[in-house]
């Protein structure tokens, strides 16, 4: 398991509150990826030929099966905070955004579900969200590469939704794939 004990003025080593106020800080900062992705994603060219618009393509994207459906990003973004890493995207049109959070400085896997930092997210246009976390859902996240200007890897997540009555009430998330530049 990875270390999470990086520290940078946004997220302190050790915050009050523990490993939660950590995750809490992640899913923050995923959920404004994923909101600025959303409004990227919306509209355009329904072209599926259409080039990547993303402001940050990166060398291959994103993509995953979500609920056993093929989902591909069109816009795609990374961030790297003081070691706490954010990978979003968000499909043709919007409708359905994705993404990962961890925190670490080296490849390896890092696991998502209760006692970990690590999440994964899928949001939708109608204001629902799915989210596998420290306190819910189950998952990994595969860093094979993680440099100062790239980070690639893949991922698999079952992410139960955030609201209660949420159609469906849990995601399956599998066969993700990432690789984008910072």
């Amino acid at each position: 398991m990875a270390s999470f004990d990086m520290a940078s003025p946004l997220f302190p080593a050790r915050p009050r509150g523990g490993p939660l106020r950590y995750t809490l800080k992640i899913c923050a900062v995923l959920s404004v990826l994923l909101f600025s992705l959303a409004l990227v994603g919306c509209g355009g060219d329904d072209d599926p030929a259409a080039p990547n618009r993303s402001s940050n393509p990166g060398p291959a994207g994103m993509s995953a099966n979500i609920d056993g459906q093929a989902w591909t990003s069109v816009a795609t973004q990374a961030i790297n905070q003081g070691g706490v890493v954010g990978v979003g995207g968000s499909e043709n049109g919007g409708a359905l955004g994705l993404g990962i959070g961890f925190v670490g400085s080296t490849t390896g896997t890092y696991e998502i579900g209760p006692g970990h930092i690590s999440s994964g997210t899928v949001t939708s246009l109608t204001g629902d969200g799915w989210s596998a976390n420290s306190n819910q859902g189950n998952g990994t996240i595969t860093v094979t590469t993680l440099t100062t200007t790239r980070v690639a890897g893949t991922f698999s997540f079952t992410a139960p939704a955030v609201a209660s009555g949420t159609d469906p009430p849990t995601r399956m998330v599998t066969e993700g794939s990432f690789d984008v530049e910072f």
